[in-house]
């Protein structure tokens, strides 16, 4: 028997879960409130977003602004199924990667021979 089936929705980009949210964060050493401006999610947002037990309850625009916001500082999302399993990593190339010429800009003192 034949059954009419409905249209298929799209599957939006991979959305990041809670600990490579968390993670990206600590890479690039943005607080909440950082990640709120930037990504224009509020706070209360970000914090369930961040939040393993309340994930499911936030907006699926909100996850994507959130994951625009931190590939643009950099961050590299690795997806479950990658052969070391799924995490953060900064793109060498990107603005937030920590750069030895950039040091002298994190007051961080000079190391003395």
């Amino acid at each position: 028997m034949w059954t009419r089936r409905s249209k298929p929705t799209k599957i939006p980009d991979m959305i990041p879960n809670s600990i490579q949210i968390r993670a990206a964060r600590a890479l690039l050493g943005w607080s909440l409130d950082e990640l709120a401006e930037r990504s224009k999610v509020a706070r209360s947002t970000l914090q369930r977003l961040e939040d393993v037990e309340n994930v499911a309850k936030i907006n699926v625009d909100s996850a994507l602004r959130v994951k625009e916001a931190l590939q643009e500082a950099g961050v590299i999302f690795i997806w479950p199924g990658a052969r070391r399993g799924e995490g953060v990593r900064m793109d060498r190339h990107g603005p937030g990667f920590l750069r030895p010429e950039r040091l002298t800009d994190l007051d961080i003192p000079a190391k003395e021979d």
